[in-house]
């Protein structure tokens, strides 16, 4: 039996076969607006419906995924005060990650702040990403440190994303199916002391299984000095214009939003200086 929301989500869509895509426009069909960023966030256990108008959309979710009534929103968890109280020792476990990994977490988690990030995003034809490919310079927050951990996403964690390091050495890979995820270990090639930095280059390279997600994001949890967003997207697959935003949570309302205009070679970019934690992204509208 599946325990959480977000498996018992991700396994009866699965087993549908329906992309998010497809999910979202079948409940926007019915009258919901339900973002396909907060679907995915919602199977990754990032978050949960709380808000009136996400809960009164599981019903129809429910349905469009050919469940027994109550077999998703019987599974929601009780709201409780965002952040990290109660539980053993006065600490709770937020991330699906931490949730995933239990008693283990603490041996992926990544003892570094990040300075500055640069993301290249490629859109295929299909108008799904084809890669990502992102330079990160860290710093490490205790001695003798010696890599990093990325979490890979993916809407189906048997087929992930390809990951190639081209700074550094890739490590231990381990697949986490509860979080929905992929713990991708690099190392840097040397040893680094508090406060010393690194540079982290590597490129997600997808074969399709992406569903054609009309953003991109990042979460960023500690503030930071800059965030460069690149989006290049293939000649039969521009977008009519684009708008950078962001949102405090997974529910938040957008903020900040202006509108981002293509470059004659059809990318757009979003550069964040001292960039706040939240999440923080590009989207764009299709031709119809």
């Amino acid at each position: 039996m599946t325990d959480s929301f977000a498996e018992a989500f991700r396994c009866a869509r699965l087993r549908t076969g329906l992309s998010l895509e497809r999910v979202h426009a079948k409940l926007a069909d019915q009258g919901f607006s339900v973002s396909i960023a907060t679907l995915s966030t919602w199977q990754r256990g990032r978050s949960q419906p709380e808000q009136p108008a996400s809960l009164q959309a599981i019903p129809a979710l429910e349905r469009i995924l050919a469940v027994a009534p109550g077999t998703l929103s019987s599974r929601l968890r009780s709201t409780r005060p965002r952040g990290r109280v109660g539980g053993a020792g006065g600490r709770e476990p937020v991330s699906p990650l931490e949730r995933a990994l239990g008693d283990e977490y603490e041996r992926y988690r990544s003892h570094v702040r990040l300075v500055s990030v640069k993301d290249l995003i490629r859109v295929g034809a299909d108008r799904a990403s084809t890669s990502v490919e992102t330079t990160m310079v860290v710093r490490a927050t205790r001695d003798d440190l010696q890599s990093v951990h990325h979490v890979v996403t993916a809407d189906d964690v048997t087929r992930p994303p390809r990951v190639t390091i081209h700074t550094g050495h890739l490590g231990e890979v381990r697949t986490v199916p509860a979080a929905g995820c992929v713990v991708v270990e690099m190392r840097f090639g040397c040893t680094l002391a508090r406060n010393e930095t690194a540079i982290v280059h590597y490129e997600q390279e997808f074969d399709g299984s992406q569903a054609s997600k009309p953003e991109c994001t990042r979460r960023f949890v500690h503030p930071l000095n800059e965030w460069l967003l690149h989006v290049v997207f293939h000649p039969s697959a521009r977008p009519e214009w684009c708008r950078s935003f962001f949102r405090a949570d997974d529910d938040g309302a957008e903020q900040r939003v202006r509108r981002v205009g293509l470059d004659s070679f059809g990318s757009a970019h979003l550069l964040v200086s001292r960039v706040d934690p939240g999440i923080h992204g590009l989207a764009w509208d299709w031709p119809v």
